[in-house]
């Protein structure tokens, strides 16, 4: 009777983070020698609407928006002393669009639009284009294109620093060129996960270096995300489980992230810090039927009837004809259990 079901759950696989159906809008807002500006105002309005949010800025110049619906919206940067930024983005479902402002003071505008003599404003000005071409086209999901355009923008921004005068420019060309290389390795990272093995590697290789300068010096959960992923593909399981720390740290916890950290201890046949990351999962989701299911594996493996039976049917409970109810009902016949 049990060898039977026991087969079942080799099909336990870890499950991605749970699906949003709302976007995010995020970034900085600095000066052009790349520092915070005081009494920033930061406003978005939905297209052919008058429905609009204003955005707290925090002391560092950083914003965020959560809850937003997929449509176009006018970002509006305003503050004092400085020319108004404003311009159209588009929000995408589930993923972050990372927005940063550079506000200019009239006599910087200026020199922008031509007027002034640094020759690196027209190479600025089109690493910029490119940049903001490469975001919505990952925002979209459409990282091959993305990785050509961020690539572009890579360049132009180098060349831009190249020939840059004034020490206040150069700094605000390395945070760009900081800032593109990271979203240009997000972009390799993500055609790797949809890629063959050999493939994946080759790209989550290249992107693994940006990605972890891009996290020691602005640690960010979606980066903590990859490279956990490619600390588990490297067979580095110190690393992974320090970034999925990470996680929890920067956005809370997660019971998404635990119940994948059990599943790797119980493929190594862990149980007992499988337990521990399966009841943490609970405490944060107590609806997360899966958890209750992988549980109950791991404390009938370790001898616990009676609590393996409250699990069982607790999934039941929640998933009366889920993945694993026909396998549940099928356990519970088991003498073992009386």
């Amino acid at each position: 009777m049990k060898s039977s079901w026991l087969l079942a759950t080799i099909a336990i696989v870890s499950f991605p983070l749970a699906a949003q159906t709302t976007g995010r809008i995020g970034g900085k807002i600095l000066d052009s020698a790349g520092n915070p500006i005081a009494n920033v105002t930061v406003t978005i309005r939905r297209a052919n609407t008058n429905v609009t949010r204003q955005i707290k800025v925090d002391k560092n110049g950083s914003y965020l928006q959560v809850g937003l619906e997929p449509y176009e919206f006018e970002l509006v940067v305003t503050a004092e002393g400085y020319v108004e930024h404003k311009e159209a983005v588009q929000i995408s479902i589930d993923r972050l669009l990372t927005k940063d402002v550079t506000l200019r003071k009239p006599s910087e505008a200026a020199a922008a639009a031509g007027q002034g003599s640094d020759a690196s404003v027209e190479k600025s000005a089109e690493a910029t284009d490119a940049y903001n071409r490469g975001i919505n086209l990952f925002n979209e999901k459409n990282y091959t294109d993305a990785i050509v355009a961020l690539e572009s923008a890579l360049a132009s921004f180098k060349a831009s620093f190249e020939v840059a005068e004034s020490p206040e420019l150069k700094s605000g060309l390395e945070k760009n060129i900081a800032l593109t290389a990271k979203m240009f390795a997000l972009s390799q990272y993500e055609i790797g996960k949809a890629s063959d093995e050999e493939k994946r590697k080759e790209l989550w290789t290249l992107a693994k270096p940006v990605l972890k300068e891009s996290f020691d010096g602005s640690p960010d959960a979606y980066v903590a995300q990859a490279l956990a992923n490619i600390a588990r593909m490297n067979g580095d399981k110190e690393a992974e489980s320090r970034y999925l720390d990470a996680i929890d740290k920067i956005g809370g916890p997660q019971a998404e992230v635990s119940f994948n950290r059990a599943v790797d201890f119980f493929n190594d046949n862990n149980y007992a810090d499988a337990k521990i990351h399966l009841k943490k999962a609970i405490e944060i989701d107590p609806k997360l039927s899966d958890t209750y299911y992988l549980l109950a594996i791991c404390e009938y493996f370790d001898g616990n009837m009676k609590a393996a039976k409250s699990l069982l049917e607790k999934y039941l409970q929640l998933e009366p004809k889920g993945k694993y109810a026909a396998t549940v009902k099928e356990m519970l016949t088991d003498p073992s259990f009386k």
